[in-house]
C-alpha cells in the first residue's frame, strides 16, 4: 500500500487514512499470527501504535477507539490458544467493521474525490476489536 503524506490531508481524511493503514497492518498481523508467528505478529503492532500517537496531537475519538483495538490485540496474541478463541474471531469481526467504515467514509463524499480513492486502494483492512478473555 502507497503511504500517503498524511499532515497533508485535511483533519478528517488524515484520520481516516491512519485508521486504513493501521487496519492494513493489523491484516498483517492477523495473518502472522494464524501462522503461529505470534511474537512477529506482536512486534509488528508497534508502528500502528506509533501512528497513533502522531495523530494524538489533533483530538479524535478514533484514536481511543484503534489504540484499544490495538491493545487488546496484544493481549490475545499471547499464546495460540487466546489467539484462537478470542483474537482470530474477533480481528475477522473487526475486518468487516473497518471495510463498512471505509465505504460509509467514501459515500459521503467527504474531501477530493481523487484524495479518497487513493486512500482506498487497497485490498482490504483487519482491526482486532476488544474483547475480555479468561
Amino acid at each position: 500500500m502507497a503511504v500517503l503524506q498524511v499532515e497533508k490531508l485535511p483533519a478528517e481524511l488524515q484520520m481516516e487514512e491512519t485508521r486504513v493503514q493501521i487496519a492494513s497492518m493489523i491484516k498483517e498481523v492477523r495473518t502472522m499470527a494464524d501462522g503461529m508467528k505470534l511474537q512477529d505478529a506482536q512486534d509488528k503492532l508497534v508502528n500502528p501504535q506509533n501512528m497513533l500517537e502522531e495523530v494524538a496531537e489533533q483530538f479524535n475519538p478514533m484514536v481511543g477507539m484503534l489504540r484499544t483495538e490495538l491493545l487488546e490485540l496484544l493481549k490475545v496474541l499471547k499464546t495460540p490458544e487466546t489467539y484462537q478463541w478470542y483474537g482470530r474471531p474477533s480481528a475477522l469481526s473487526s475486518e468487516t467493521s473497518h471495510d463498512r467504515q471505509q465505504h460509509h467514509f467514501a459515500s459521503r463524499g467527504s474531501g477530493d474525490i481523487e484524495t479518497v480513492s487513493q486512500m482506498f486502494a487497497t485490498d482490504g483492512h483487519v482491526s482486532g476489536a476488544g474483547q475480555d478473555f479468561p
